[in-house]
């Protein structure tokens, strides 16, 4: 699935895409519903020490938005592009309750967490150690969300999915306001 998407051999929309006056990393990336940070790992040895595109690059591009199905059954979330494989992560269900089956849409990210509360109401900052949501906190609808959790372990409110920090940040990368995720047994 890595070289599929971050490889430069293989493209989506059988072309690459040649940058325009104007276009913008972040233009381009709304066009084609992904992340703009997918453009840039996939591309980013046309990128030295900067991250904007010149007129005339051409890119290899997907065409999102990428989607997830999470197995509650499995513990696995299985991302995807389109209907092609793009993964598959192991999944930590929140201790206060699980969540439940459907389709949800990605609300809000933010790369540093979310403010958190424990079991009293006290709330605890992004980045503080108290705090149960690591970086990389994805909202989604249904109030539920998608984070890093230390060691494996979830915390967090009702029905939260985790996934090791790294699996987070890759997930966190790639899904889009576009996105949504099935949440099946």
């Amino acid at each position: 699935a890595r070289k599929v998407v971050y490889s430069s051999e293989h493209h989506f929309t059988g072309q690459a895409y040649v940058v325009q006056t104007g276009d913008t990393l972040e233009s381009i990336a709304a066009k084609l519903k992904v992340p703009a940070e997918v453009i840039f790992n996939i591309n980013q040895q046309q990128f030295v020490g900067t991250k904007e595109v010149r007129p005339g690059m051409n890119l290899k591009v997907v065409n999102g938005p990428f989607h997830a199905e999470v197995s509650l059954d499995n513990r696995m979330m299985t991302l995807f592009i389109q209907d092609l494989y793009a993964g598959r992560f192991p999944v930590a269900v929140g201790v206060s309750g699980n969540p439940k089956e459907g389709t949800y849409s990605v609300m809000v990210k933010s790369a540093e967490g979310y403010a958190w509360r424990d079991e009293s109401g006290k709330e605890y900052p992004p980045g503080s150690p108290e705090n149960g949501y690591g970086p990389n906190w994805i909202g989604l609808t249904g109030h539920l969300c998608v984070h890093a959790v230390a060691d494996g372990t979830a915390s967090g409110h009702r029905g939260c999915i985790g996934l090791s920090a790294k699996d987070a940040k890759d997930i966190y990368g790639m899904l889009s306001s576009d996105s949504k995720i099935t949440i099946v047994r």
